[in-house]
């Protein structure tokens, strides 16, 4: 019973682990594919911001909206979703 329970705790973080990286990095890319450079997803990883406060206070508007990594990875999880259930209905 344990080694059972061991198990499934460790195959559901893998599941997740697996699950989350491979619907984050679909999001990055088909975010931005299919707003046309509008929006883009946020770094799960931020890098600290030096920058002086003159540049901070410039308003650029080239720069893309940024949506959250969760609902990156809702949208890149989605996208494989839309394309399994278009194979399945051309098949």
């Amino acid at each position: 019973m344990p080694i059972n329970a061991t198990g499934e705790v460790f195959l559901r973080f893998l599941f997740e682990l697996v699950l989350q990286v491979f619907g984050y990095l679909t999001g990055c890319i088909v975010v931005p594919a299919f707003s046309f450079g509008l929006f883009r997803v946020e770094r799960i990883v931020r890098k600290p911001k030096y920058r002086s406060s003159l540049k901070n206070m410039r308003l650029d508007v080239s720069e893309p909206r940024v949506i959250s990594a969760d609902a990156g990875t809702f949208l890149g999880l989605m996208f494989w979703c839309i394309v399994g259930l278009i194979i399945y209905l051309v098949m």
